[in-house]
């Protein structure tokens, strides 16, 4: 935890150079901080601030989306968060607009990626070298064994937001091959893992 806290300055340091790419991390780190409090402390209202922080920040990086399954599957799966559902959710109206628009103009990054991008990166070895090359050998392992132990270990609800990897890395590939190699866009799916 306290590298974590450690390093959530630096972020907001680099927002500069990351340029847009902030707004991905900062909806992120958000919803799992009132996510949490809602969860720990009780504070269940505070859940609808975790859905008002995806919806915002998926008008800022539609990136932001791939949290929508994970959020959506804590409020249904804890009792005390169901009544908040529509309120939580509703904020995923906003990007309604946004959808209606790829669907009829497309994407300028999404043009020529889709599953085949997906397929692509995994069979041809670019997915495991890009997360190798981003990361690091050493911090991979580190993070694998941490996470390992602090599954069987803890066993807390809150670690279901480890499954966001699975439509980030499916988000990241689907995405025109010419933007894997920039390191703000791979920072941007890495650095909310560094909250958790």
């Amino acid at each position: 935890a306290g590298v974590a806290a450690f390093m959530i300055p630096p972020v907001y340091y680099s927002a500069g150079i990351a340029e847009l790419s902030i707004w991905g991390f900062l909806a992120a780190v958000l919803c799992m901080v009132f996510t949490w409090n809602a969860f720990r402390e009780g504070k269940e209202h505070l859940i609808v601030a975790a859905g008002l922080s995806l919806g915002i920040g998926a008008l800022a990086r539609q990136n932001v989306i791939v949290f929508w399954p994970i959020l959506g599957w804590f409020v249904l799966t804890e009792p005390r968060f169901r009544k908040y559902f529509v309120y939580v959710f509703a904020t995923s109206a906003l990007i309604i607009p946004l959808f209606i628009t790829i669907h009829k103009m497309g994407h300028a990054v999404g043009s020529s990626g889709g599953v085949d991008g997906v397929l692509q990166a995994i069979e041809s070895g670019v997915a495991l070298q890009t997360i190798v090359k981003t990361t690091g050998l050493p911090w991979i392992i580190f993070a694998l064994i941490a996470i390992a132990l602090q599954m069987i270990l803890k066993r807390d609800k809150m670690q279901i937001f480890y499954l966001v990897f699975f439509p980030a890395f499916y988000l990241f590939f689907s995405v025109n091959p010419f933007t894997w190699g920039n390191g703000r866009y791979q920072a941007e799916y890495v650095a909310p893992f560094i909250v958790l």
